[in-house]
């Protein structure tokens, strides 16, 4: 609460999109990932951010239920949760 009182004038600004009616639904998705950064498991870390019109709606971290062999492999599982919750949007 006391960084909520003291930083009112931070947050998120949502703007209307000056966009023609056919893009009046513009997704964007990031994704992310560190190989094996787990160092105890040796598991890698995911991160995803969905973006509507220019403003994030959605985000997600967690650490993958899999060991990925490689970074790509890492990526590629990050992509796949990221695509879930878009398609789920």
């Amino acid at each position: 609460m006391r960084y909520l009182v003291g930083t009112p004038k931070l947050g998120l600004t949502y703007r209307s999109s000056e966009r023609k009616l056919s893009d009046l639904w513009h997704l964007e998705l990031y994704v992310d990932s560190n190989f094996a950064g787990d160092t105890e498991h040796r598991r890698s870390r995911y991160g995803y951010v969905i973006f509507l019109n220019e403003n994030p709606i959605d985000f997600g971290t967690g650490l993958q239920k899999r060991t990925a062999a490689s970074t790509p492999e890492a990526e590629y599982i990050a992509l796949a949760r990221g695509l879930k919750e878009l398609l789920w949007i």
